[in-house]
């Protein structure tokens, strides 16, 4: 189904967990193409934020269907500079699912993970569930040739060597130690991956819910049979 978007500017509608908006805070080092995937979803074309740089952008709506309904997702752009580690937090509350992305061929952004953004959302929205996203993912197939046939010169300077791409078993050694719901690989140049990280996202968001609700039913329950 075709994505429904709107602008957005202002207060943020959404009630937090539970309201008709699911905000999505885009969180993750500078530099691993946040701004340039949601400028590529929002235009419904890739956006090169390196030729055409882009500041962050103001949140914008999309609608994605998820279990048979429509999700209205606020898409929220942060900045990964350490200069603003103060006013980042600013954008996280009512924030109902954190998106944190690190780039496939950035080991830096990678270990970021665990040093920066993990401790920062868990000082600021311990109980708000979060997903892992890796970009620039196209990189990886534009390396499958390489298997094949000898490097040119022009080839080794353009292209990423293999031993900069992060593998994937130390990926999800890393993201099942944590409390992340899901993995999303995606490339700016795939429209189709990117929306599957509001799909993702939604769906942890709808996981999260169900367990509060059966955390309160359990309680309900056990504060009724003291009552008894």
């Amino acid at each position: 189904m075709r994505s429904k978007s709107s602008s957005f500017s202002g207060e943020v509608s959404s009630s937090g967990a539970g309201g008709d908006v699911r905000k999505l805070v885009f969180i993750g080092d500078a530099g691993v193409g946040k701004t340039s995937l949601l400028s590529s979803y929002r235009k419904g074309e890739f956006h090169d934020n390196e030729k055409e740089p882009t500041p962050v952008l103001e949140g914008f709506t999309k609608s994605v269907s998820v279990q048979e309904k429509d999700h209205v997702c606020l898409l929220w752009d942060t900045i990964g500079s350490t200069d603003f580690e103060r006013l980042r937090p600013l954008s996280y509350p009512k924030t109902d699912c954190f998106v944190i992305c690190f780039a496939i061929n950035d080991r830096t952004s990678f270990d970021n993970l665990k040093t920066i953004w993990i401790p920062e959302i868990g000082l600021h929205s311990p109980d708000v569930p979060y997903i892992f996203v890796a970009t620039k993912t196209d990189i990886k197939k534009s390396m499958e040739p390489l298997s094949s046939k000898p490097c040119t010169k022009s080839e080794d300077l353009t292209t990423t060597p293999p031993s900069t791409i992060l593998n994937i078993e130390e990926i999800m050694a890393y993201i099942t130690s944590t409390d992340g719901l899901d993995y999303v690989e995606c490339s700016s140049h795939d429209l189709v991956s990117v929306e599957n990280i509001l799909k993702s996202a939604v769906k942890a968001i709808l996981t999260h819910e169900e367990k509060l609700k059966a955390i309160e039913e359990a309680n309900n329950s056990k504060s009724f049979c003291v009552i008894c």
